[in-house]
């Protein structure tokens, strides 16, 4: 509903509104948005605005690459506003004052994460120059980093620069190997993130990354660049696998894979619909044995697991999820 003004065959004045329920979108191949939101268009012509809040009720985003490009991908170079011309009037396009909430209704999934998260945001600028304010908080998740799955414990995205979009992070997460309980935190900007790696019983960011990756602990200049060759290898690996999956449904994990005691070199598996997930992994050696496993997702915080271990026995139980304040 609404009303446009105008004197003569001149356009006057705009006081028009919008309410827009469960709309669907695919803004681009690899995100999927549901939502809707009360907008509205007003102001006398030519300064009109556009206002009101956009309530995301679905979002899911599957880009190609891991979580730095991710955090790359959410940065933009400021952005310089015009003098105020009729030139730039054109330029500057429509005046934006818009909330976006999304409450625990995001998710960033592919090969390298699975994410779930909330937003509250505020669009500014305009429709040819939008400036971004607000945060985004991760709930839960788990992130593949340094050849491990780690879990996520808190996150937090805040936009704090408009026109020069390049977040503060204060991203935390971990994971256990050898019994080892590992932890990243990631801080700084987007543009710039900063990795510190810390364990339970204080090692150096050398040794915990030679844990990471399964060799002998040491700190030696050339055992480290062994290292890096062999991450180097385990990512040039991951790449095929990310190519063989994005060809067929397949998952496929290609490097080896360690729980606790496990010594495991590769898993292949598959997603059964929205809720079912099967994986095998194969022994490093033959008489050591193999892993299945069988996932299913119970609600958006808990998962049901099966397990079939390396030695034999049989495993299971829930998983749950929670963030505490």
């Amino acid at each position: 509903p609404g009303t446009i003004t105008r004197d003569g065959m001149t356009l006057k004045e705009f006081n028009v509104s919008a309410r827009i329920r469960d709309i669907n979108m695919d803004a681009t191949p690899d995100l999927f948005i549901r939502g809707g939101g009360d907008v509205h268009l007003q102001g006398d012509w030519p300064d009109i605005g556009l206002t009101g809040t956009v309530r995301i009720t679905e979002a899911l985003y599957t880009p190609e690459f891991d979580l730095l490009d991710l955090l790359a991908d959410l940065t933009r170079p400021r952005v310089v506003i015009a003098d105020d011309t009729p030139e730039a009037d054109e330029v500057r396009g429509l005046p934006l004052d818009l909330t976006v909430l999304a409450q625990d209704n995001i998710r960033i999934e592919n090969s390298h994460m699975n994410l779930s998260l909330d937003a509250r945001m505020q669009i500014t600028g305009t429709t040819a120059v939008p400036g971004v304010l607000g945060a985004v908080t991760l709930k839960r998740g788990v992130i593949d980093l340094l050849l491990h799955e780690f879990e996520i414990t808190s996150g937090n995205i805040n936009f704090t620069t408009p026109f020069e979009i390049d977040p503060s992070l204060d991203i935390k997460a971990e994971t256990i190997t050898r019994g080892e309980v590992i932890r990243f935190h990631i801080t700084g900007r987007a543009s710039r993130p900063n990795l510190l790696l810390s364990s339970d019983s204080g090692k150096s960011h050398s040794e915990i990354m030679t844990l990471l990756i399964g060799q002998d602990l040491t700190t030696g200049e050339s055992d480290l660049g062994a290292m890096a060759m062999d991450y180097a290898k385990h990512a040039a690996a991951r790449a095929a696998a990310q190519a063989i999956g994005a060809r067929t449904d397949l998952i496929v994990v290609p490097f080896p894979v360690r729980h606790e005691n496990e010594n495991l070199l590769v898993g292949v598996g598959r997603q059964f619909g929205d809720r079912w997930k099967f994986m095998y992994y194969f022994g490093e050696k033959s008489e050591e044995g193999d892993v299945i496993e069988l996932e299913y997702e119970l609600n958006p915080k808990t998962d049901l697991r099966f397990r079939q271990n390396q030695d034999g026995t049989v495993s299971g139980g829930f998983r749950y999820r929670h963030t505490f304040n």
